[in-house]
């Protein structure tokens, strides 16, 4: 028995013993700002990195106008927002950004940064308002860069601070969080900088502009090395004829968005959220222009066929026109989903789902239009 006893203390001891091992090195290395501004904490969170540039900007530079949404927001040029429409502009476009970010984005600039914008262009996804599923272990669909950004989750409707701090310390523990270990340990033992640093700001992530556009892409389908940003521009990088021989081979499965188009309900959360997000920009005299983001015309094709896509684009488009009803300061909705519906051009896309600023002033010259520019 006192065999017994002593091996389950040793046993216990090591195992809480290498918890707690694991969980110091997650506080070091903290990739997400898990633990906030300690760690190795220099992985670019969009979110953050655009919010303190806006918070930086004198009272003056502020812009009238600003684009919310996902990645899929990120070509549209302020220049020519302000060309077509008459707005000064910033690209508040955020990765994976769904209708909790657009309320508290908004939120943010009204609130702390004490700034009343003239417009709003929403870029609106289907999968924006879905439950689906991300890699966060407590909150699925919400993603790490919103829940690890106080100034925007202070605006996020209550979560449970216990359920957030659970959250982090599951973190600790995920396969992705363990690589991060070894691969910092390793490099540290090859001889390389590992020194702490922050996020980086806009300018110098290299991601962007300072105008928020987006000007760093990768081949999602590793052909091209580097950054094809000036290559799909330019109308020069073959995304049809890539996308054309996984739909030929029988290979639909490898496109790289396809698995976040497979809902066929959207999260009454979420709707919620899109719904504050209206009225608190009607209660401050802010107008809104929604759009519903295309997709390349061979990616619509597989979704269409494999996917709920139509039905809850359908869906969406419905949903804002009931806001719309209800709300004069939605002053047009603009159904891009389909490159036909703005004389879309094929070739200008970074991937299944990403347009080019080719398409996106096409986008903004139908909204032009709908106001009567």
């Amino acid at each position: 028995m006192r065999r017994e006893r002593a091996f389950l203390r040793v046993f216990l001891a090591t195992w809480f013993g290498g918890l707690a091992l694991l969980l110091a090195l997650a506080i070091y290395v903290n990739p997400w700002r898990n633990f906030g501004d300690v760690g190795i904490t220099r992985l670019m969170n969009s979110r953050s990195t655009k919010l303190r540039y806006v918070a930086a900007l004198p009272d003056a530079e502020l812009p009238d106008a600003y684009v919310l949404g996902s990645s899929n927001t990120m070509a549209y040029d302020p220049a020519d927002i302000e060309r077509l429409l008459g707005y000064s502009a910033f690209n508040f476009g955020v990765f994976w950004g769904k209708s909790e970010d657009d309320l508290t984005i908004l939120s943010w600039i009204l609130e702390d940064r004490k700034a009343t914008p003239k417009l709003l262009i929403v870029g609106a996804d289907t999968w924006a308002l879905a439950p689906a599923e991300d890699d966060h272990p407590v909150f699925p669909g919400l993603r790490r860069e919103l829940l690890n950004e106080p100034a925007l989750m202070k605006h996020h409707p209550p979560l449970g601070a216990w359920r957030i701090w659970w959250s982090r310390i599951i973190d600790a523990f995920l396969q992705g969080q363990l690589k991060e270990y070894y691969r910092l340990l390793r490099a540290a033992r090859n001889g390389e900088d590992v020194a702490r640093r922050p996020s980086p700001g806009l300018l110098e992530s290299g991601i962007f502009r300072a105008d928020g556009v987006r000007v760093t892409y990768g081949d999602a389908y590793g052909r091209v090395p580097g950054n094809i940003y000036e290559q799909v521009e330019r109308g020069e990088f073959p995304i049809g004829e890539i996308l054309q021989e996984k739909v030929d081979t029988g290979r639909t499965d490898e496109l790289v968005h396809l698995r976040t188009y497979r809902f066929d309900r959207f999260l009454p959360a979420r709707v919620a959220h899109l719904e504050h997000f209206v009225e608190l920009a009607e209660a401050h005299g802010i107008d809104i222009v929604f759009v519903l983001n295309p997709v390349h015309p061979i990616f619509y094709e597989v979704l269409k066929e494999q996917t709920p896509h139509e039905a809850n684009v359908a869906l969406l488009r419905a949903l804002l026109e009931r806001l719309q009803a209800a709300h004069p300061n939605i002053l047009a909705i603009v159904d891009a989903s389909r490159i036909e519906n703005f004389g879309g051009d094929p070739n200008g896309f970074f991937d299944e789902i990403h347009p080019s600023s080719t398409n996106t002033e096409r986008v903004l010259e139908k909204i032009a239009e709908a106001l009567g520019r």
